[in-house]
């Protein structure tokens, strides 16, 4: 089964689509081009009609065979062919059911396979002990990724049905799913307890079932979902930024710490690309701490106007989590202020942004469109850019502002959607 792409700018109407199969005693060292010249071959041209909006995809589904299924979506990933900034690569078998979608993000990936297993039965654990969904998908590419990709997770809303029925799942519902991404092969059992550990970055529909997007992602594997007896490593309190002279200094403080090694201290100065400074060790002995600890780094050499950094969290087995954003500008900024919220539309949490003068208490409330405030929070934020974090799972869909009061009085209001 073979994947392409065909851009939203392609015109409707009729067209002509020519498969090339070219001949040789050899393995071609470049690709097979459809329209040029070659000795041997066999050329197929077919009249496709390419209509405004196809039907809505569905979940791809199959009865458990025991096996993986193998080469469901094989397809090119590359700027010759359909790898745009931003674009969305839908992944999907035979009956045009979607197995996944990737946004390569700028990354090359060459030739593209993907396989997934579909179990029916009792709910399976992995190596660690963890209950898991019934689907595992296995992405294989030619070519390493060198820049972070998202990808787009589909599965059958019965999947979750199944798992949050299983007792010690510690599944309650969809946001109760994380992600784990090893190097086991796609088969029945997930056999290894390594492998790095994702968040979801939202949560969505499809038809009746379900999907969940990550972002930042590196190399390509196998992936799988699950919940429940895996604690998080590192509770993160704060982490907040600012401008002294030529030396940007950050600063972070850990509630909790189980098996943490330490922290990878990176930075971008476009907010895509990072680079890792330095290595932060645990300061929790033997990486457990159910206290306070503040950790503190100066970057003497900040490059561009405005940079950006972000901890990568490792513990001891080699799982990771990533910190959010701070961003640090080339000026402090001289009012309390909000610089950007982020996702946007959200579903269970949502980012601030805040550019601070000086140490202050804020308050932010979150107000409905009918001017009820729904939820308040104070925080105390730091000199300089700071990252706080809203829960809105329990909030309905809809529009909202989030207005956030410091000890000036009104310092913004801003507006998001919950999805």
């Amino acid at each position: 089964n073979i994947n392409f792409h065909v851009p939203l700018s392609t015109p409707t109407g009729v067209h002509r689509l020519r498969i090339r199969n070219l001949y040789s005693f050899n393995a071609p060292t470049v690709p097979t081009q459809a329209c040029a010249s070659y000795a041997y071959g066999e050329t197929e041209d077919y009249r496709v009609n390419i209509l405004a909006g196809g039907s809505p995809y569905t979940v791809a589904t199959y009865a458990s065979t025991g096996t993986c299924y193998t080469s469901v979506g094989v397809m090119t990933i590359d700027t010759a062919s359909n790898n745009t900034i931003g674009a969305v690569v839908p992944i999907v078998d035979s009956t045009n059911a979607l197995v996944a979608q990737l946004y390569p993000d700028g990354n090359g990936l060459g030739r593209v396979t993907t396989s997934f297993y579909k179990h029916n039965g009792a709910v399976r654990q992995d190596a660690g002990g963890r209950y898991y969904l019934d689907r595992n998908l296995t992405i294989v590419t030619s070519r390493t990724s060198t820049l972070p990709y998202r990808l787009r997770f589909p599965y059958l809303n019965s999947e979750l049905t199944a798992l949050i029925a299983q007792p010690g799942s510690g599944i309650t519902s969809q946001f109760d799913l994380v992600m784990t991404k090893n190097s086991d092969p796609c088969a029945n059992a997930i056999g290894t307890t390594g492998g790095s550990f994702h968040t979801p970055a939202g949560f969505g529909t499809i038809g009746g079932d379900r999907l969940l997007d990550f972002v930042g992602l590196s190399g390509f594997s196998s992936f799988y979902l699950h919940g429940g007896s895996t604690p998080i490593p590192v509770t993160l309190l704060s982490f907040s930024g600012r401008k002294d002279g030529g030396v940007n200094r950050l600063s972070w403080t850990t509630t909790t710490e189980q098996n943490n090694r330490g922290f990878d201290v990176q930075r971008s100065v476009d907010g895509r690309n990072y680079e890792t400074l330095r290595f932060v060790p645990s300061q929790a002995p033997g990486g457990f701490s159910s206290n306070n600890i503040t950790y503190s780094f100066n970057d003497d050499n900040p490059v561009g106007a405005t940079q950006y950094y972000r901890l990568r969290q490792v513990d001891v087995n080699g799982r990771y989590q990533m910190s959010q954003v701070v961003r640090i500008k080339g000026t402090t900024s001289p009012v309390l202020s909000v610089q950007s919220l982020f996702p946007n539309p959200a579903s269970s949490k949502v980012s601030m942004l805040v550019d601070a003068p000086s140490r202050d208490r804020i308050q932010v409330s979150v107000v409905d469109v009918a001017g009820r405030i729904m939820a308040t929070h104070s925080f105390t934020v730091e000199a300089g850019t700071n990252t706080i974090q809203l829960d809105v799972d329990r909030l309905q869909s809809g529009t909202y502002l989030i207005k956030m009061i410091g000890s000036q009085g009104e310092a913004g209001v801003s507006k998001f959607i919950k999805q």
